[in-house]
């Protein structure tokens, strides 16, 4: 957790354009160590991204293991990337510009 406050503060005092977070869906109800520091780490860069600063803060929260018990994966995009095909995004709220 101290580490992701340590690599916002170097990417703004460095000019970086860009930090994403990579988070998982167990950090919305959190029910374990990891989980938990993973909710911490999005709050850092959450709490960065309010801060003056030409960096970009963002986040993004993937699913479980595609078809595992509890993945947020539906199983026409898990069978689209078992394929080799490129899985389609039919919502415009989920792309961000």
């Amino acid at each position: 957790m101290l580490s992701t406050k340590v690599v916002c503060d170097a990417a703004r005092r460095c000019g970086a354009a860009q930090v994403v977070l990579i988070s998982t869906d167990r950090a919305v109800s959190p029910t374990n160590v990891m989980g938990a520091s993973k909710r911490v780490a999005e709050l850092v860069v959450q709490a960065s991204a309010t801060e003056a600063s030409t960096t970009r803060f963002a986040m993004v929260r993937f699913g479980n293991v595609l078809s595992s018990s509890g993945s947020v994966v539906p199983c026409s995009v898990a069978r689209s990337l078992r394929a080799a095909r490129s899985p389609s995004l039919t919502r415009r709220s989920s792309i961000i510009s």
